[in-house]
C-alpha cells in the first residue's frame, strides 16, 4: 500500500521565513509539523508529503530524503530553507493530480463516513486542509480527476497533524487485517 499525504494550505510558498518565528509566515510551522507526522517511520508509511499552496505551487518531500525521526519543526525548516528549490515547483494543481492516475483520493472531511467503515485497498493520496477546509475548487478538481472516497475521523475536530497521525493508525490497522 503506497500512501501520499497532501495538505492544502494558505501559507506563503517561499523560504523567506524566520526560523525564530515560523508562525509569522502564514503558519509555515504547520507544514513542517504535518510533514514530520506524515514522514516519520512506521508500518503505515507515507511515501511522500505535499503542501499544496492555495496561492499556487506545490512543495513535496519524499520519506527517504531526510532523517525525519530525528528532526523537530525548526530543524526541518532550517534544512528546507536551504533546499527549498529542490522541493518546490510551480506545478499546476490539475497537472499534479494527473501524476496520481490509478490511485484513490481520500478526502478527509467532517460529514463523511468514518474511515473505519470504508474498505480501503490499493494506493492512496489523502487530502486535507491545514487551518481551513479544502477549498471547493480543489475538491472539484480532485473528484473530476481521481476516484475519490470521502472519510471522516469522527465528530471531534483535529489539527491537521493529528488527523494525519490518526489516518496512519487506521491505515496501519487495515494493512494488518
Amino acid at each position: 500500500m503506497n500512501i501520499d499525504v497532501a495538505v492544502v494550505t494558505d501559507a506563503i510558498p517561499n523560504n523567506q521565513y524566520s526560523l525564530k518565528n515560523l508562525e509569522g509566515h502564514k503558519r509555515i510551522d504547520i507544514i513542517m509539523r504535518n510533514a514530520l507526522v506524515a514522514l516519520r517511520s512506521g508500518p503505515a508509511s507515507v511515501q511522500r508529503f505535499h503542501a499544496i499552496f492555495t496561492k499556487g505551487g506545490i512543495f513535496s518531500l519524499h520519506k527517504d530524503r531526510y532523517g525525519y525521526d530525528a528532526l523537530d519543526e525548526i530543524a526541518l525548516a532550517a534544512i528546507l530553507k536551504k533546499n527549498w528549490d529542490e522541493h518546490y515547483s510551480q506545478t499546476e494543481f490539475k497537472d499534479f493530480l494527473k501524476e496520481y492516475k490509478g490511485r484513490t483520493a481520500i478526502i478527509l472531511q467532517k460529514d463523511a463516513p468514518h474511515i473505519s467503515e470504508i474498505p480501503l485497498q490499493g494506493d492512496f493520496i489523502t487530502f486535507l486542509g491545514a487551518k481551513l477546509d479544502i477549498p471547493e475548487d480543489f475538491v472539484n478538481a480532485i473528484t473530476a480527476t481521481l476516484p475519490t472516497t470521502h472519510v471522516s475521523l469522527g465528530e471531534k475536530e483535529f489539527l491537521a497533524s493529528q488527523a494525519i497521525g490518526l489516518m496512519r493508525i487506521y491505515l496501519e490497522k487495515k494493512g494488518n487485517t
